[in-house]
């Protein structure tokens, strides 16, 4: 089992080891969908604020994550652990 992170710097360590390849994967399919072509293009523009909708709530899921470390690692200095 893994022991809890002691530190921020830490949490963000463990955490990118996750984060990286998923925006990795996630990342080069708009990018893709987008080069399709004209019959591509045609087909995925209404779903242009599909793909910015799924961003932004991703983005805020990532901010609310960071937040939440930055508190535990407050809380944990605190505690002194």
């Amino acid at each position: 089992m893994i022991p809890p992170p002691t530190s921020l710097a830490a949490m963000l360590r463990r955490s990118s080891l996750f984060l990286i390849p998923l925006l990795w994967a996630i990342l080069p399919v708009p990018a893709a969908a987008l080069q399709a072509g004209s019959l591509g293009a045609q087909n995925l523009r209404p779903y242009g604020y599909l793909f910015a909708a799924y961003a932004l709530a991703w983005l805020l899921i990532m901010g609310w994550i960071f937040l939440l470390a930055r508190r535990i690692g407050r809380l944990s200095d605190r505690l002194g652990e």
